[in-house]
This record gives C-alpha cells, sequence and structure tokens, in this order.
C-alpha cells in the first residue's frame, strides 16, 4: 500500500504559554479544518484532521451496516422467552 504524502512548512506561533500553527487556507479548505481538530500522536510524528462532527441517524447507521453484508448463518437464535 502506497501513501501519498504531501509535506508544507509552516512555523509554530507563540500562543499565551502555548504554541499554535498557521496552517495554510487550501489546506484547511480542502480538509474541510473548521473550528475543532483532532491531534493525534502517531509513531513518526502528528496526524491532524478534521473533527468528524457528522452523527448518521439510525436510517443511515442500517444503510451503512447492510452494504457490510455480513454472514450471520453462524449466529445462535437469542431465546427472547427469557427475561434479561
Amino acid at each position: 500500500m502506497k501513501i501519498h504524502v504531501m509535506s508544507t512548512e509552516t512555523n509554530l506561533i507563540p500562543i499565551g504559554k502555548s504554541k499554535g500553527i498557521r496552517i495554510p487556507e487550501h489546506i484547511l479548505i480542502k480538509y474541510q479544518l473548521q473550528e475543532q481538530i483532532i491531534i493525534e500522536e502517531v509513531d513518526n510524528g502528528l496526524l491532524i484532521r478534521a473533527k468528524d462532527t457528522k452523527k448518521l441517524s439510525w436510517k443511515d447507521t442500517y444503510k451503512e451496516m447492510a452494504k457490510v453484508e455480513e454472514d450471520w448463518s453462524d449466529w445462535h437464535k437469542f431465546d427472547d422467552s427469557h427475561e434479561i
């Protein structure tokens, strides 16, 4: 699996006792970065990504799960005659 990596150099800027980064506008637009982002620590650095704020409705969730087409033929039938 080949991963395409594009690098952009920027500077850390002081924000109180912290530091911030300026993200170029074309990157903000391309990756739909809004007010909140996720910063993940990975083995060789940081990964910055958009926070997924979209929530699926039950209907959309069902549709997404149906796409997977899992085989449930080996699932044991649940006997609902007993209370849990």
